[in-house]
C-alpha cells in the first residue's frame, strides 16, 4: 500500500448524527473509486482516512458526478402517487426497478393497519414510518427525500464549476474548513431533509423536547452534505424479514435500533429525569477503532445484532449491557453512539439528541445483569401497570437509579480501561440501588391485595466476587443483598428491607418489616 496517507477529517465526528452520517457517507462513496481506502475513529470520535489523499478521492468523486453519475445511485421512493398507498406491497415491490430496491426495503416495508384487519386477510399496505430511522425527516418514504437527492445532484452538476472546484468544496466540508462564498452560492440548497439529523446543538441529558429542535433551516444547505449524508443513510436501511410460517408477512428488522430509555451515559454523572415517550426510539451508531475497508464494514454492519438470550434488545438499557458484555478484539464495533430522535413542539417531526456512547468491555457483571437484573425489572413491569407505577414517584427514582448504574457499566470512565478496583465500584453501585429500589417495589407491588407476590431477583455468588475490593462500600453492598446471591441474610438487610421467605425464593413483602426510609437513602451513613 505504498503512496497511502493517514489524514483526519474533522467534519466527520460523532457528535451529531449529521457529522457521522457524512463521514459514513464519504467513505463508502470513496471505497467505489480507491480499493485502497480504509477508515477509523479515534478516541475523540473523528474519523480517520487512509487512502491516496482526500484530495485525491474528492476530485475522483467530484469528476464521476460530473460525467455519467453511476457513482451515485438516484434515490426513487416506492410511492406512485395517492393510490400507491392502498396498493399490495407485492405489486409496488415487482414494479420497483433494480436500482431503488434497496431503498424500497429501507422506506416501504409492509404493514397493515391493525391486528385484527391482518386476520380477516387486509391487504398490505406501504407506510412511509415503517423504518423509524429514516421515516423521522418528514419526507423519507415520500417523495420529499428523492426530490432532495435529486436536486443536490441538479446543484452539483449545474453548478458550472470544475472538477477541482467541487473537489475543494467537497475537502473543506469533511475537514471543517470555511467554503469559499461563490462556491456557496452555486451550491446551496433550501432542501429541509436533514433537519431530524441535525444533533449536537444544545442537546443533552436533562433538556426538555423544546431545547433540542433545531432550527427549521431557513438556512441553506450545501448540496454536498445532502448528498453524503443520505449516502450514509442508505447503509442502515432495514433488513427484510419473514417468519418461518407459511402465511407470514414480510417484516422489516432494525438491528441497531431500539426503544429509547433515558439512562445516563454521558460525561458526568448527569442523571436524565425525563421520561421518554413510548414511541421514541435509539439509534446506536458504531464506531470502529482498527482500519476497515467498506466492503467489510458493510459485512460487520450486516451481522450486527444487539441480542440477549430473551432475544433482541428491548431497549436501550438491553443494548448497552449487551455492548458492555462484549469483549471486541481487533476489528469489530467497540462503540456504539446513543442518538434519541425524541419529538420536538411538533409531535410529527423528531430530532436526534447525542446520549452518550458505550464500549465493548467485556464485563462479567453486564452479562450477569442481563441474566439476573433484567428479568426482574421487566417482572416488576408486567407486575405494576404503568398508571401505578406512574403515581409512585418514589420507585420511579429508585428505578432511574439502578438503570443509571447499570448502564454505567458501558461508560469507561477510568484512566486505565482494566483498572479492577473501578469495575468494583462500578458492580457495588449496581447492588446498592438495586437494594435501595426493592421497598418501594414491595409497596407498589402490595397495593393490590390481587396480585400475587414480586419475587426478589436472585442473585449469583459472582456478584460479591466481582464487587469485592475490601471497601467499606462493597461490605455494604454485601449486606443488602445477601439473602438474594448467599442464603443467609444480614440484620442490615433484615431491619431495612421489606422480604419473607416463600416457597425456597425471597419475596418483596411491604409488610414483613418498615424500613426507615431516611436510612435507606444514604446507606453509607447507616453503615458508619
Amino acid at each position: 500500500m505504498s503512496g497511502v496517507v493517514c489524514e483526519r477529517l474533522a467534519g466527520c465526528n460523532s457528535e451529531s448524527l449529521d457529522a457521522y452520517l457524512r463521514g459514513v457517507g464519504f467513505f463508502l462513496l470513496a471505497g467505489r473509486v480507491d480499493s485502497l481506502v480504509r477508515a477509523w475513529w479515534d478516541e475523540d470520535g473523528i474519523l480517520n482516512f487512509a487512502s491516496r489523499g482526500v484530495d485525491h478521492i474528492a476530485r475522483a468523486i467530484a469528476e464521476a458526478v460530473l460525467s455519467d453519475g453511476r457513482l451515485i445511485a438516484p434515490v426513487q421512493t416506492p410511492w406512485r402517487g395517492s393510490t400507491g398507498r392502498i396498493r399490495s406491497f407485492v405489486v409496488l415491490r415487482n414494479a420497483a426497478a433494480e436500482d431503488e430496491l434497496d431503498w424500497f426495503d429501507a422506506c416501504a416495508l409492509p404493514r397493515v393497519e391493525e391486528l385484527e384487519q391482518r386476520r380477516r386477510g387486509a391487504p398490505e399496505r406501504s407506510e412511509r414510518e415503517n423504518n423509524p430511522l429514516l421515516g423521522q425527516g418528514g419526507g423519507f418514504g415520500r417523495s420529499e427525500i428523492a426530490a432532495a437527492h435529486e436536486d443536490a445532484l441538479s446543484k452539483l452538476r449545474g453548478s458550472r464549476l470544475s472538477p477541482a472546484a467541487l473537489a475543494d468544496v467537497l475537502v473543506s466540508l469533511l475537514c471543517h474548513r470555511s467554503i469559499n462564498d461563490a462556491a456557496t452560492r452555486k451550491l446551496s440548497t433550501t432542501r429541509a431533509v436533514l433537519g431530524a439529523y441535525q444533533s449536537g446543538r444544545a442537546t443533552g441529558p436533562g433538556l426538555s423536547s423544546r431545547d433540542v429542535e433545531p432550527t427549521r433551516q431557513t438556512s441553506r444547505t450545501n448540496a454536498w452534505d445532502v448528498v453524503l449524508v443520505i449516502e450514509g443513510l442508505r447503509a442502515f436501511r432495514g433488513i427484510p424479514t419473514r417468519r418461518p410460517e407459511p402465511t407470514a408477512r414480510v417484516q422489516g428488522s432494525f438491528p441497531l435500533v431500539a426503544q429509547a430509555c433515558p439512562v445516563a451515559t454521558g460525561p458526568g454523572e448527569v442523571v436524565e429525569g425525563r421520561e421518554d415517550p413510548a414511541d421514541t426510539f435509539e439509534f446506536f451508531a458504531p464506531l470502529w477503532s482498527q482500519p476497515c475497508s467498506p466492503r467489510v464494514f458493510r459485512h460487520l454492519l450486516g451481522t450486527a445484532r444487539l441480542r440477549t438470550a430473551r432475544g433482541v434488545a428491548r431497549d436501550t438499557l438491553d443494548a448497552v449491557l449487551v455492548q458492555a458484555a462484549k469483549a471486541a478484539r481487533g476489528l469489530g464495533f467497540d462503540r456504539l453512539v446513543r442518538f434519541a430522535f425524541v419529538p420536538g413542539s411538533d409531535p410529527r417531526y423528531r430530532y436526534a439528541v447525542w446520549r452518550g456512547s458505550v464500549r465493548a468491555r467485556g464485563l462479567r457483571g453486564a452479562a450477569a445483569a442481563l441474566e439476573e437484573i433484567v428479568p426482574f425489572l421487566r417482572r416488576l413491569e408486567r407486575a405494576v401497570p404503568q398508571e401505578v407505577r406512574e403515581k409512585a414517584p418514589a420507585l420511579s427514582m429508585a428505578r432511574r437509579r439502578l438503570e443509571d448504574a447499570l448502564a454505567a457499566l458501558g461508560v469507561e470512565r477510568s484512566a486505565v480501561p482494566p483498572d479492577r478496583m473501578f469495575q468494583a465500584r462500578q458492580v457495588q453501585d449496581v447492588l446498592i440501588a438495586l437494594a435501595l429500589m426493592q421497598p418501594a417495589a414491595a409497596r407498589v407491588s402490595r397495593a393490590d391485595a390481587s396480585r400475587q407476590d414480586l419475587a426478589a431477583p436472585s442473585l449469583s455468588p459472582r456478584w460479591l466476587h466481582l464487587a469485592d475490593d475490601g471497601s467499606p462500600e462493597y461490605r455494604l453492598a454485601r449486606a443488602l443483598v445477601s439473602g438474594l446471591a448467599v442464603c443467609s441474610v444480614s440484620v442490615l438487610r433484615g431491619t431495612l428491607l421489606p422480604q419473607r421467605e416463600g416457597e425456597g425464593l425471597w419475596v418483596l413483602d411491604s409488610d414483613a418489616a418498615v424500613p426507615d426510609l431516611e436510612r435507606v437513602g444514604n446507606p453509607l451513613e447507616t453503615l458508619v
